[in-house]
């Protein structure tokens, strides 16, 4: 998760800075707690919302098994999110929306930060690397989720502006992504990198 920064060097950017610092604090054993189930109560609350995606949810989240990661625990919803998506299978999306706006509008600053950085942010990224529209995501945000789907848009097209004009340094993999193999890695270079047609 500190990748991602460490990959952009972006400056100030709040939610992914946020997420390096937990994935520090977590290396030194401060981390979010998770439930007795090893699920964070948030992602928790989520899949209870859209059961029928808890076992491919549980199937994305294999790595995450033995040392349970908040983050890892979201990015793999947005996966599941997104791939459900992809077939269709949407019935459930009203209410997961709902309960992400209620957790944007009146969770923890930790809860929030997680479901904005941790779940919307890979979900964006998600549907991009799925060859999909984003924003065909928008029909089921409420409104304060709508704003913090924008800010993470706008946060983006920022970087692309100032790695153009030189004000940052392009990342290692702007100029040609990494043709990788091994699946179990793929997945975690996609959870870190937003896809081409998001950075340029």
């Amino acid at each position: 998760m500190s990748l991602r920064v460490g990959l952009h060097r972006l400056g100030p950017v709040p939610f992914s800075a946020r997420r390096c610092q937990l994935a520090i604090g977590r290396a030194e054993g401060r981390a979010v707690a998770a439930n007795s189930t090893g699920i964070h109560p948030l992602i928790f609350r989520l899949l209870t919302a859209c059961p029928e995606l808890e076992e491919a949810w549980a199937q994305e989240r294999i790595d995450d098994q033995e040392e349970p990661l908040p983050y890892m625990q979201a990015s793999a919803l947005a996966q599941v999110v997104a791939a459900a998506y992809s077939k269709g299978q949407i019935a459930c999306f009203a209410a997961l929306f709902s309960e992400v706006e209620s957790a944007v509008i009146a969770g923890t600053p930790e809860e929030q930060e997680l479901v904005v950085v941790g779940f919307l942010e890979d979900l964006q990224g998600a549907m991009g690397w799925a060859g999909l529209e984003a924003d065909a995501i928008r029909e089921w945000l409420g409104p304060k989720s709508h704003d913090a789907w924008d800010g993470l848009s706008e946060m983006w097209k920022d970087i692309a502006k100032k790695k153009a004009s030189g004000e940052l340094t392009p990342g290692p993999f702007d100029a040609q992504f990494p043709d990788i193999k091994d699946p179990k890695l793929k997945k975690i270079f996609r959870s870190i990198q937003r896809p081409p047609t998001q950075v340029n």
